[in-house]
Order: structure tokens, then sequence, then C-alpha cells
């Protein structure tokens, strides 16, 4: 029994800090996501959220604000499908915070990706292709720890309508945090 109780305990802390990496979509259009739990916790039902996006270059704010609050709606959307409520920052204190940034592979390198944020998807392009990374994390706002973090990659298309990138978009969000609710 001595012996047992510390093997069981290991595992419980080993699982709290496994990395899952999953690949879906086509070949033609491939998304690789993963995501990460920092620390053994979850939120109930009915818990308080705020979301905060995280620009990676001031200066490209104003051209990439569209795509950004495509993300955060999706985000917000997924969030409050899965029983949380999105406040603001005046309305109450959240319970936590989701914190979400959006890179072109010229802007943020995979190795910066994983040097900075510890974890990255790693989808391998061709030279005539465009890499996007989702990264999103969720941190208690009352103690500022990180409990998850996630990240996708998949190729940018530019060619695609509007209707064709809110559908992207939320495919994207909702396989990187379907990782979060694990």
């Amino acid at each position: 029994m001595k012996v047992i109780f510390p093997l069981i305990l290991s595992i419980f802390m080993l699982s709290a800090c496994v990395q899952v990496t999953e690949q879906s979509s086509t070949m033609s259009d491939p998304l690789m996501v993963t995501g990460t739990h920092d620390i053994n916790a979850s939120y109930p039902k009915g818990a308080k959220f705020i979301i905060t996006p995280k620009y990676i270059n001031e200066s490209t704010k104003n051209t990439h604000k569209r795509i950004y609050q495509s993300y955060a709606q999706s985000i917000q959307t997924n969030l409050e499908n899965a029983g949380y409520q999105v406040v603001t920052s005046t309305q109450s204190v959240p319970d936590f915070r989701v914190l979400f940034a959006l890179a072109l592979e010229k802007e943020l390198s995979d190795s910066v990706i994983s040097d900075k944020f510890g974890i990255t998807p790693g989808l391998h392009t061709s030279n005539d292709q465009e890499k996007g990374s989702f990264l999103i994390a969720v941190e208690n706002t009352r103690t500022g720890e990180r409990l998850w973090r996630g990240a996708a990659q998949g190729l940018v298309h530019q060619e695609y309508n509007m209707q064709q990138r809110q559908q992207r978009t939320k495919q994207v969000v909702e396989q990187v945090l379907t990782q979060f609710y694990r």
C-alpha cells in the first residue's frame, strides 16, 4: 500500500501536464491543435469569464481588428454554450480570463511560440503556403495563475469569403476549446 499511493499520486500529477496534439480537417486544409492543463483545476457551470485579446504586433492592430473580433465572438459563444457567463470588467469580477492571440508565421515562428508559450502544434508547410497560429490561455483572475493553454495552426486562406472565414474560425475555436473542457 505504501508503494501504490505515491505511484497513484505521481500519475495524477503527471496527468495535469499532458500535452495533446490532434490533427483534423483534410490534407489540403490541415489543422493541428494542441492544449495542456497547467493546473488540475476547472470552473463550474455559471462561472464568469472575460475575453482579452493580445496583439502580437501593435502596429497591425487596426488591420487585424475584424479577425480578432470574429475569434472573440466565437470564443464567447463556445464558452457560453458550455455553461459559462461572459461579463464586462465593470459588471462584476470574472472568475477567469481568456487571453488569445493570432499570428502569421512571418510574425511569430514555431520556435518563438514554443519558447514563449510552451507548446506548439507544429504544422509543417511548404514555402508557398502561409501558416497562421491561434494561441489561447485561461488564467484565474484572482491569483493570476495560468490554468490551461491551447494552440492551433492552419493554412491561411486569403481567398475565403466572410462566411467561409467565420466557419473556419468557429471550427478552430471549437477544436481548441474541446481540450480545455477535458
